[in-house]
């Protein structure tokens, strides 16, 4: 369930960073601190 949730998320930030919503920095810390919270085991290469 966690490895769902994190897909979601990172789906929701790509969409963000391609709109330029957020910055590329800001959508790499945001993945990050999110892996971290679901504690998810994927490992997603942009």
């Amino acid at each position: 369930m966690n490895d769902i949730a994190y897909i979601q998320i990172v789906s929701a930030l790509r969409k963000l960073r391609d709109k330029g919503l957020i910055t590329e920095l800001e959508y790499r810390r945001a993945k990050r601190y999110y892996a971290k919270a679901t504690g998810t085991s994927l490992s997603i290469f942009d």
